[in-house]
């Protein structure tokens, strides 16, 4: 859904797409909103972009003394639209988790502020390993969904043919990119995904006694070399679950974990979390490992 409607002066008057731009038509929107409670928990959006409306009567555009059609943006009518959807279902009190925005590209903090989650990524579909489709500086600048406290989704990435040889790959790939980003999947996910996670949630990830470090904070606990790695560290009962995902070439690679911060024993040992086995260990926190371009590896410290 946009507020307007793109295209030169005069063109696609009436067409397909809704416009909140009158508030009679919110009005009615919301209306039936609250009718649809009746069986739905939420509202989702697909999607909502800025988009030029040059209609005149409904949409806000203005036509000059030279006769030129001057187009309106509408967004702070979408703004509206979202943020008395989200009343509304307080005023409910219904599940707020059900008023997504489909937000491709388009992180409007006016309107994302008042939505609960964002979903990104409907772009850059195919087979590509995910590093080579998005940066980790654009995923943090537009997917984490902490500027406007949304739970961040992303689509699963247009590759759905799981007999492919490369599938298993291009999911382990988009697994990476999701952990040390904390982003999910909104619709499409293998079972190796769904498996891991649940280990990290039964490990106590996402408990209320559970310290999480970006990498993209200031002061995070641990340093890399030997790649291009991303990462994110957990900390609970004295233990520590990292994970690092390469966005270089893979190769040879070292972790050192700041055990003393994270008030860890000095002797702690260094398992894959995978597989369970030990993994090198060069030192107080310091580990090395060697990592496939694009893979990345669970450690646990304890």
């Amino acid at each position: 859904m946009a507020d307007g409607t793109a295209g030169p002066a005069g063109a696609n008057r009436g067409s397909r797409q809704e416009r909140p731009s009158r508030r009679s038509c919110q009005d009615a929107w919301l209306w039936y909103y609250k009718e649809m409670m009746a069986c739905f928990d939420g509202i989702y959006w697909d999607n909502l972009y800025l988009s030029a409306n040059y209609d005149t009567v409904a949409g806000g555009a203005w036509v000059d003394d030279q006769g030129r059609v001057h187009p309106a943006m509408g967004l702070w009518a979408m703004r509206d639209l979202v943020k008395r959807t989200a009343v509304l279902f307080g005023e409910c009190g219904r599940p707020l988790f059900g008023n997504v925005v489909h937000m491709t590209n388009a992180n409007l903090v006016p309107i994302m502020a008042f939505a609960n989650v964002n979903l990104d990524w409907e772009w850059q579909y195919g087979k590509r390993d995910f590093q080579d489709r998005f940066t980790p500086e654009l995923t943090v600048a537009e997917t984490i969904g902490r500027q406007c406290g949304n739970i961040p989704l992303i689509l699963a990435g247009g590759f759905y043919d799981r007999a492919d040889p490369a599938y298993d790959w291009v999911m382990r790939t988009r697994t990476g990119v999701c952990l040390v980003h904390e982003i999910k999947v909104w619709d499409w996910q293998p079972k190796a995904y769904y498996d891991l996670l649940a280990r990290l949630y039964q490990w106590g990830y996402g408990g209320t006694d559970c310290q999480v470090y970006n990498y993209w904070d200031a002061g995070f606990p641990l340093q890399t070399a030997g790649s291009n790695l991303k990462g994110l560290v957990m900390v609970r009962g004295g233990k520590a679950v990292v994970i690092v995902t390469d966005y270089g070439e893979g190769g040879k690679c070292a972790a050192t974990l700041d055990l003393a911060k994270l008030k860890l024993p000095a002797l702690a040992t260094v398992t894959d979390f995978e597989t369970g086995q030990p993994v090198t260990s060069t030192g107080p926190g310091q580990t090395a490992f060697t990592l496939k371009k694009h893979d990345f590896k669970v450690l646990v410290f304890e």
